[in-house]
């Protein structure tokens, strides 16, 4: 069934289409008892949900999502099934996302070191729990007044647990660790640390590390092979009143070889809170 204004999913009728994640769709949508209370409902896209291996992707999606609990993550409301197809309710967050607050410019300091520490925190729990998340970017973190949300679990994958997602490389280029193009198995905690590293940097810099040119235009080929093997342009080069302490944590974050990133994303919220106590 292709999805209009008006359906009804369980308890919940379909007001407008909101978003358009990866595999699929997100729509906004109240309860008929309670025309007050605004959710919003994702479910794989038209021409996904014709393919076995994508529907049965969707129901991990909603089982990962769902085992996950913690202030900085997009709650799971309810998973419906409704004729034959599956359906992720959740809150539905007015604060856009951080790709809508990007648009206007880099975020100010304070409100970028909120997020990012938001965030951190949120995907360290994750881990914690088994989760790697593995598409870290600003359409995926969802803002609420002064919160931030980790959200779309699309690709995620249990860590540590072989199977045919977790040696696909999965995620968007532009905030994809090196290890993630080159060998996705060995993708782990600090291959997120590394893609919110790209995000951090884009909050401070109005764009993210790669390309390296604000305007160049690049194949999907150039810039995977700028994620693995390219330097960022120096964070202060782009916005000069960076303090030199915080590029140095933002670099650290995108260092090409894991093994010299943070140890995980716990380690990069508490260098971030160290680094807000200090600074002036």
């Amino acid at each position: 069934m292709q999805l209009t204004a008006q359906n009804t999913i369980g308890p919940y009728q379909l007001t407008a289409r909101i978003g358009n994640p990866n595999m699929g769709e997100v729509w906004c949508a109240v309860r008929e008892s309670d025309p007050h209370r605004v959710v919003a409902i994702k479910s794989l896209s038209l021409g996904l949900r014709r393919s076995a291996a994508m529907r049965t992707r969707f129901a991990e999606e909603c089982d990962l999502h769902q085992s996950l609990t913690h202030p900085g993550i997009v709650p799971v409301l309810a998973c419906l099934e409704q004729d034959q197809e599956q359906y992720l309710v959740m809150p539905y967050l007015r604060g856009g996302s951080l790709e809508d607050l990007l648009s206007r410019g880099p975020v100010d300091l304070q409100r970028a070191i909120t997020i990012a520490v938001d965030i951190l925190e949120a995907l360290n729990y994750a881990h914690q729990a088994g989760v790697l998340h593995r598409d870290v970017k600003p359409s995926n973190i969802l803002l609420d007044g002064d919160r931030a949300f980790l959200s779309d679990f699309g690709v995620a994958c249990r860590l540590g647990v072989p199977g045919p997602m977790r040696g696909e490389s999965s995620g968007t280029i532009a905030y994809m660790s090196p290890e993630q193009i080159q060998d996705p198995n060995r993708a782990d905690q600090r291959s997120d640390a590394y893609g919110f590293g790209c995000v951090l940097y884009e909050m401070l810099t109005g764009r993210p590390p790669f390309p390296l040119l604000a305007d160049q235009v690049c194949s999907d080929d150039q810039l995977k092979l700028m994620q693995v093997w390219a330097t960022p342009i120096p964070l202060r080069q782009l916005n000069s009143r960076i303090d030199p302490q915080l590029a140095e944590l933002v670099m650290t974050a995108l260092a090409k070889a894991a093994s010299h990133r943070f140890a995980g994303c716990g380690a990069f919220a508490l260098a971030l809170r160290n680094y807000r106590g200090e600074a002036r």
